[in-house]
């Protein structure tokens, strides 16, 4: 999300960022990371509580928020999953069937 957020969102410097993550993180990555995609407009709609400063922010920061998750997982296919947000029982449905997916490759390879 620092990627997304600082770098795409506020234009920092996005290697830098890369760089900062891989030696905060030990270069250690999730097997699996979902990504719930969902417009802009009708995230913010969304929240049911008062809006924090970031969810404050204009459209067009999301917008940018937005197309950075969307690159990052388009860099990183085999690991970062798109699920678009449907219906709560769609949504879960297909969250399932992500994880189930890895779980069956796993128990092949013990």
């Amino acid at each position: 999300s620092t990627a997304a957020y600082q770098g795409f969102g506020l234009g920092f410097d996005r290697k830098a960022i890369s760089l900062l993550g891989e030696l905060a993180t030990l270069g250690i990555s999730p097997q699996l990371t979902i990504l719930l995609d969902i417009g802009v407009r009708e995230g913010l709609k969304r929240i049911r509580r008062d809006k924090d400063r970031i969810e404050r922010r204009s459209l067009d920061y999301h917008r940018r928020v937005r197309a950075g998750y969307l690159k990052i997982a388009k860099d990183d296919p085999k690991r970062i999953k798109i699920v678009k947000v449907k219906t709560i029982g769609e949504t879960q449905r297909e969250i399932r069937r992500l994880i189930e997916k890895l779980l069956s490759r796993r128990a092949v390879n013990w």
